[in-house]
């Protein structure tokens, strides 16, 4: 399958204290040209792992949900955003269809 340009896709993933669950999840989303994470202050590694995904790494500091998505979502500077949570992955038929869509 050929990838097709994925400027216009931005995923953004919300991120606190995830090592354990953010490589897999970066790891399905490496089809995408933009990946943002924005940390609210994790202490464990899951900085270490996301730097190796992407450089679009914003900390910010947690005051509730809605706040850090609006703020994520501000960030991202594309058509089209996917939020995922580091616990969820892109399935290899949701990327085809994103590929597709896109």
């Amino acid at each position: 399958m050929t990838l097709k340009n994925l400027t216009n896709l931005s995923i953004v993933i919300l991120t606190k204290n995830e090592d354990s669950q953010i490589e897999d999840c970066l790891k399905s989303c490496e089809f995408c040209d933009t990946i943002l994470i924005v940390d609210s202050g994790s202490t464990d590694n899951t900085l270490t792992i996301a730097k190796k995904y992407t450089d679009n790494i914003i900390d910010k500091p947690f005051i509730n949900f809605l706040d850090q998505r609006t703020f994520a979502l501000e960030q991202a500077s594309t058509e089209w955003v996917l939020f995922l949570d580091a616990d969820e992955r892109i399935s290899e038929k949701l990327k085809d269809e994103i590929i597709n869509f896109c």
